[in-house]
């Protein structure tokens, strides 16, 4: 049977040419109108607001006072800005006065209202970045009810770092803010530190929550370097449960699925009577982490996606892996066992995030020295419908992170990276496929 020319022209997986030029939309061009700012532009954030848009946040670099600052923004459907959106489209400024900042990642909230992670130097002569989280209206326009005047500064403490761009938020079904960190020790770069906040639906930091609204993820008894990639709240009584990895052997990275009751303390309910609290993906001899995990709507268990391996002369290779709402393996996803991708021997494949579609397939993104977006059926099986082979590219490495997706109410795909260009960390570059 000849296939039809609207099926050929809408494959899944393959470029819409109705956005940007064929597909393919660089931040530069979204932005042109806005002559105040140069070609510095980086992604650092996408979600879908309420109406299907998309919104993305981003690092911009202003001309006439040489300052960097974050950039909030709104896509009408062939990708150029919504001028209804903020001011001409865009949103910008700086958390701190005259300080340079940066946008990270987004979330929408139940009532549309969007919030923005971010960074922002601590002051003009301490160029150490700290971690901020702010709320914008659903047109852009700061919440000043929110925190102090919109915004939250989370403090890096004196002997740390925060690792740039490692941030992740989540809303709870309460309204309360999940957010996740890592940081580094200046004297130690090995020993690094995964830390969740917890903040009140008015911004401030709630003190249930570990007693201080901070809580660094160490293992019991132990001091080993950990990582907090991802995090979500579980059921009505909001549970937490996060992925990242923790070095069990100190020169090896172990994956790992984490659970916490709402006050902050481990939940010896989750997982195996060997490892109360936490699953590990212990069965792989090389190193792993998860960098972003979901919960799936049919059954609410959970997935998470990362990589083995650290790139280099051995190149990396996806991860992923379902548990139970419990923590124990997901034997209906791919076998019970961990599913390994690597799709080309030349290229990592380590996934950086994660997303179910409104039809139930799970697409992944990649980081490393290639971006492949690939798509895979509820139990693990890549969908070879997607591009004809169950994934596609964006024809480039990332430059500096992060590697984001969202689906648009439309049910397209978009996958957002930092790209080669001009400026040495890339330029922000946005595909747009059919679902």
């Amino acid at each position: 049977m000849r296939t039809s020319k609207k099926t050929s022209q809408t494959q899944p997986g393959t470029l819409d040419p109705d956005f940007g030029i064929g597909g393919v939309q660089a931040l530069e061009k979204i932005l042109e109108d806005h002559g105040d700012l140069n070609v510095r532009f980086r992604f650092g954030g996408l979600a879908t607001a309420k109406d299907g848009k998309l919104l993305f946040s981003a690092s911009v670099y202003r001309n006439h006072d040489d300052q960097y600052l974050f950039g909030l923004g709104r896509l009408n459907t062939d990708g150029s800005l919504d001028k209804s959106f903020g001011t001409n489209g865009l949103v910008t400024g700086d958390f701190l006065p005259s300080l340079p900042a940066g946008g990270s990642r987004l979330t929408v909230q139940s009532a549309g209202n969007i919030l923005m992670l971010g960074w922002t130097w601590r002051s003009a002569s301490n160029g150490w970045a700290n971690l901020v989280i702010a709320r914008f209206n659903s047109e852009g326009k700061p919440d000043t009810n929110f925190a102090e005047q919109g915004r939250r500064i989370l403090p890096t403490k004196d002997y740390e770092e925060l690792i740039g761009e490692s941030a992740t938020v989540h809303v709870q079904s309460d309204g309360r803010i999940l957010v996740s960190a890592n940081y580094v020790a200046h004297d130690n770069p090995d020993q690094t530190v995964g830390v969740l906040f917890r903040l009140q639906p008015n911004g401030a930091l709630d003190e249930s929550f570990n007693k201080t609204g901070r809580l660094e993820f160490k293992l019991a008894g132990s001091n080993v370097a950990t990582a907090v990639n991802a995090c979500i709240s579980q059921g009505s009584d909001h549970k937490i449960v996060f992925v990242g990895h923790a070095r069990f052997i100190p020169t090896l990275k172990t994956a790992l699925f984490a659970r916490l009751n709402p006050d902050g303390s481990p939940d010896a309910g989750f997982g195996s009577p060997k490892t109360p609290g936490f699953h590990p993906m212990d069965s792989i001899k090389d190193h792993t982490t998860f960098n972003a995990l979901i919960e799936r709507a049919e059954d609410n268990s959970f997935v998470g996606a990362g990589q083995i391996g650290q790139g280099g002369a051995e190149r990396t290779k996806g991860l992923m892996q379902a548990i139970t709402p419990n923590g124990a393996v997901h034997q209906l996803f791919n076998n019970g066992k961990p599913l390994i991708s690597h799709f080309d021997g030349s290229h990592d494949n380590g996934w950086q995030c994660i997303m179910q579609t409104s039809t139930g397939n799970l697409v992944t993104a990649s980081t490393g020295n290639w971006i492949f977006i690939a798509r895979f059926k509820t139990h693990g099986v890549l969908d070879l419908a997607f591009n004809n082979q169950g994934y596609n590219d964006m024809q480039s490495e990332p430059r500096s992170p992060p590697v984001l997706l969202t689906e648009r109410g439309d049910q397209r795909i978009i996958a957002g990276a930092n790209v080669l260009g001009i400026d040495e960390k890339g330029v922000g570059q946005l595909r747009c496929l059919f679902g």
